[in-house]
């Protein structure tokens, strides 16, 4: 490659890769491709991350923090700023600390590849996020329904859990190994929690002592009806957050199917439906 792009490492995949050690020399391999010639834009947020760079030479690096730590590019909450001096905005479309960082890394691989200021804005300002990727699916009566399937881990549905406040979560499915550890602050965001699949009972247990007021669903179906309805009742902005921080085949073939069948359920709410 000419370019390599790393977010961040979290425990995740170790089933496959043995150990956290396996998971970053595996990633690390992409490191040790690159061209002579090539840049590395990686985020430094992270222990694992900072070590990775700190073995490469510093011309090859361009480094991306959302925290304040040193680095070529900086995220400032709805701002991106560079050491040249570039300022860049980020829409309400993209919300969330980790949309930051990953806007963040596509301005460095961008500006390598020699792109100006105002065409790498533009792109932000058009580019409408990702499917299944805390993405909206409508505003109704001042709720928002946000499909987020693609968080399979307690990790990713954190990201989620931060980008929002007065949240209806629907969370569940086949657990990972650490379940909701260190969301314990973030679920403090949740205002009721609509629990589903295999993880409904565990998950329960590990609310119920932080006084997460929550119901057990089971089905996707059944917990988008009463999260909306119960959302609706609470008269503010709120919103309606599928992060399931689970992985999806107990119930469906995989995060795809399940986003679509959580949007599924959603539209004929919007359009003033019985959604069953």
């Amino acid at each position: 490659p000419d370019i390599v792009v790393l977010t961040n490492l979290t425990p995740d995949h170790i089933d496959r890769h043995g150990s956290m050690e396996g998971y970053v020399a595996a990633k690390a391999r992409l490191f040790e491709l690159l061209d002579a010639g090539g840049k590395i834009v990686s985020g430094v947020d992270g222990k694992y991350e900072r070590a990775l760079v700190a073995a490469h030479q510093e011309s090859q690096i361009m480094r991306v923090s959302t925290l304040g730590h040193d680095a070529d590019i900086r995220a400032e909450g709805a701002e991106i700023k560079t050491l040249d001096g570039a300022c860049f905005q980020l829409g309400s479309h993209l919300p969330g600390r980790h949309n930051a960082q990953n806007a963040a890394l596509a301005i460095g691989v961008c500006q390598t590849l020699g792109l100006t200021t105002a065409q790498i804005q533009q792109g932000l300002d058009s580019f409408a996020g990702l499917e299944h990727r805390l993405q909206t699916i409508g505003v109704l009566d001042r709720v928002r329904f946000v499909n987020d399937s693609k968080a399979t881990n307690a990790e990713a549905c954190g990201h989620a859990l931060r980008a929002f406040e007065n949240i209806y979560w629907i969370a569940g499915g086949r657990p990972k190994s650490d379940g909701l550890s260190g969301l314990e602050e973030d679920l403090q965001r949740v205002t009721h929690a609509y629990l589903i699949g295999e993880a409904a009972t565990s998950f329960a247990e590990f609310l119920t002592p932080l006084n997460v007021p929550y119901e057990i669903s089971q089905a996707l179906s059944a917990a988008v009806e009463r999260a909306a309805h119960d959302a609706r009742c609470d008269g503010g902005d709120a919103v309606v957050l599928f992060s399931p921080a689970c992985a999806s085949f107990d119930q469906f073939a995989n995060f795809e199917a399940r986003g679509h069948a959580f949007r599924d359920y959603v539209m004929p709410l919007l359009h003033g439906e019985d959604a069953r």
